[in-house]
């Protein structure tokens, strides 16, 4: 018969007294029940100052009435489905959700924004997704480490203070620092870090969907150059002034720039790339074989002019004094009939080099060296913009292709008395529509500038050479090359000029190198016949009506979603990695353990029905925190009891059938060995 005992009121000496306990009922219900070993405590009624009694209830109800009290039936091993499918679901549905938030924000990524309130909307749905992810791999990783746990408990003897540690991991990171788990429990540690590290995945991935401001683009046509326009073909041999490809390069050169092309699109600042063929000029210092037509003219120039260049004057030791001095000379077989200061052109032929004249090229002489430029066939590719109010042309790339081809057509109605016509009849003539371009190109470069052997003053006093300029190459931007500022003649003193001819040759030549866009000669003539090409398109004449669609992009803005996926992917990844070595840790938990365990209360109060324990803790019956001092230092394990007496397994009763010792947690001397499969009660 049990002993039972009423407590004396409170304030009163802790003194306990038995008290009269009901007959044993157990042969009434023998048949039916067996033994039991739970006690309640009643409060007496009409009694505010004593403890509740405790009532033996293992026969009756409370209420007096028979109670049926079934056999006890022995642990079953086995796995319910339940916590191995909840791992599974909320890895699932934490993968599920990181690839919808994912999509989610693909869908969104370059989408306008709209209003304020708009805006905010993927920012909350975002944050929500990233919450919801996190949770669920929070719960999957919490089951997983409260499976582990009991399997570190069955394992090895703790400390009741490590116990309440590692029970709540999960909520108190302090025992992640306690150092009995750090020897004993390392894998629950890094799964409760994990717990307490995977908030973490959800700050990055909602702040990958952003709001920029990104310009407006579109689609326009832009004009480009019509080459079967009769303004290519209409003039083959004569240039003519008023002549659009004329006017349009004069501008170009006078400007030292593209000539301003029409805007495709009404906004402040725009740009858009544009690709074409078009005739430029390439060229290089004159070869051997070349070098002896320059010999040739600059020679016969010499003697029939008195034209010297610099090379002339210091090898036929001609007196400085009395020679007039060749800066530029600019000829060429192939410019039109009628072209500016090409007058004299004519008299090369005179000079016995006709024969070098095969293709389209332009023959430039300056005072130290002979240029030649092949007229030549390029790709085009300009991003041409307006932004600040000025007009900027980029050359991505210009791709010279080839000399272009000059076959023979037959024309009709000739100037009588034109070159290469019969009175007014036909003739047969080269022809490419390119050739207008190198017609152009010659208006500005042809012709001669020379200083004359005497010095003259200006309006201001300052000494300058007397200069004989017969070209509009004075002009353009080419005046400012090396080639011409720098000159040998630059410092080769005239007889009645001031001691300093440096600064006489100068105030002729003033300096301006941004004029000269690419520094040397050769690299602004080809740059100056690249402006010209261009500057065709801002002529209606000679694009017609032919149009290329172009994208665009404007200087208006618009406000758009612009997604990064490159963190939401290193954290949701991260975290489900870690999630998920977590979970295999959980289900080979459950397999060593041979049951699904739970953290629940009824858990914990079914693994601590231990006498043993209620003698020890009966003073943290309130479960207040912390527990006593003298029960921290208790070890603890999770196991099978033993009879404290003859350490042998208690609770077999062979009148109630087939049943084994009954397993809670108890000192560690007082337990034996958790094994799965064996019959507990």
């Amino acid at each position: 018969m049990a002993q039972q005992f009423r407590r004396k009121p409170v304030g009163g000496s802790p003194i306990y007294e038995p008290l009269p306990v009901k007959p044993a009922i157990s042969s009434h219900i023998s048949e039916v029940s067996e033994p039991s070993y739970t006690s309640s405590f009643l409060h007496a009624p009409g009694s505010h100052d004593e403890v509740p009694e405790s009532r033996v209830v293992s026969g009756y109800h409370s209420n007096g009435e028979k109670a049926s009290i079934p056999r006890q039936k022995p642990t079953k091993w086995g796995i319910h489905w339940r916590k191995p499918t909840f791992i599974v679901s909320m890895l699932l549905l934490g993968l599920g959700l990181s690839l919808g938030h994912h999509f989610y924000y693909s869908w969104m990524n370059n989408q306008v924004t709209g209003d304020a309130s708009r805006q905010a909307w993927p920012t909350r749905i975002g944050t929500g997704l990233a919450f919801l992810v996190t949770s669920f791999l929070k719960a999957a990783t919490m089951t997983s480490l409260g499976q582990y746990i009991w399997t570190v408990v069955k394992r090895q003897p703790l400390t009741m203070s490590s116990l309440d540690r590692l029970f709540s991991l999960s909520t108190d990171p302090l025992g992640l620092f306690y150092w009995e788990l750090m020897k004993s429990a390392k894998i629950a540690l890094f799964l409760g870090l994990i717990v307490w590290l995977l908030g973490l995945a959800s700050v990055a991935p909602s702040a990958t969907l952003t709001v920029v401001a990104q310009n407006i683009t579109g689609t326009a046509s832009v004009a480009t150059l019509d080459w079967s326009l009769a303004i290519w073909s209409g003039e083959t041999t004569r240039w003519i002034e008023t002549l659009a490809p004329n006017t349009v390069a004069v501008r170009a050169a006078n400007d030292i720039n593209v000539v301003p092309l029409p805007a495709p699109v009404n906004a402040t600042e725009w740009s858009y790339d544009l690709q074409f063929f078009g005739p430029s000029l390439q060229c290089a210092v004159a070869n051997s074989t070349e070098q002896v037509v320059f010999d040739n003219v600059t020679g016969t120039m010499a003697q029939q002019d008195n034209l010297f260049t610099y090379t002339k004057i210091t090898n036929k030791d001609y007196s400085a004094n009395t020679a007039n001095r060749l800066l530029w000379s600019v000829w060429s077989t192939w410019f039109g009939i009628g072209a500016p200061n090409s007058d004299w052109i004519p008299r090369i032929l005179e000079y016995g080099v006709y024969d070098a004249y095969i293709m389209p090229q332009i023959w430039v002489q300056t005072s130290t060296q002979g240029i030649v430029c092949n007229a030549v066939n390029s790709s085009f590719d300009v991003t041409i913009s307006f932004k600040d109010g000025m007009q900027q042309i980029i050359q991505n790339n210009i791709q010279i292709l080839g000399n272009y081809s000059t076959p023979y057509v037959t024309i009709t109605d000739l100037e009588p008395g034109g070159e290469n016509s019969d009175e007014g009849g036909t003739q047969e003539v080269q022809y490419s529509p390119y050739l207008p371009h190198l017609y152009a190109i010659g208006t500005i470069l042809a012709g001669n500038v020379s200083l004359d052997n005497v010095v003259d003053s200006d309006q201001y006093g300052n000494q300058e050479y007397a200069a004989t300029i017969d070209s509009n190459m004075m002009t353009t931007g080419l005046t400012a090359c090396d080639d011409i500022v720098n000159s040998p003649f630059k410092s080769l003193a005239e007889s009645n000029a001031s001691p300093n001819s440096t600064v006489v040759f100068m105030n002729t030549f003033p300096s301006t190198p941004w004029m000269c866009r690419n520094k040397t000669l050769i690299a602004a003539i080809q740059d100056l016949a690249n402006n010209i090409t261009i500057s065709y398109l801002s002529s209606p004449q000679m694009t017609g009506n032919k149009t290329v669609l172009k994208t665009i992009q404007t200087s208006n803005t618009v406000n758009k979603y612009q997604y990064h996926p490159f963190y939401l992917f290193v954290s949701y990844g991260l975290a489900l990695l870690f999630s998920f070595i977590a979970a295999l840790v959980g289900f080979y938990s459950i397999f060593l353990n041979g049951v699904s365990h739970s953290m629940s209360f009824s858990a914990i109060v079914a693994a601590t029905r231990n006498s043993e324990l209620d003698a020890l803790t009966g003073r943290s019956s309130l479960g207040a925190d912390p527990m006593q001092p003298e029960n921290e230092s208790l070890r603890l394990k999770l196991g099978p009891l033993l009879d404290v007496d003859e350490l042998k397994y208690t609770g077999v009763d062979p009148n109630l059938g087939e049943r084994g010792p009954h397993v809670a947690f108890g000192l560690e001397n007082n337990v034996g060995r958790l094994r799965k499969g064996e019959i507990y009660s």
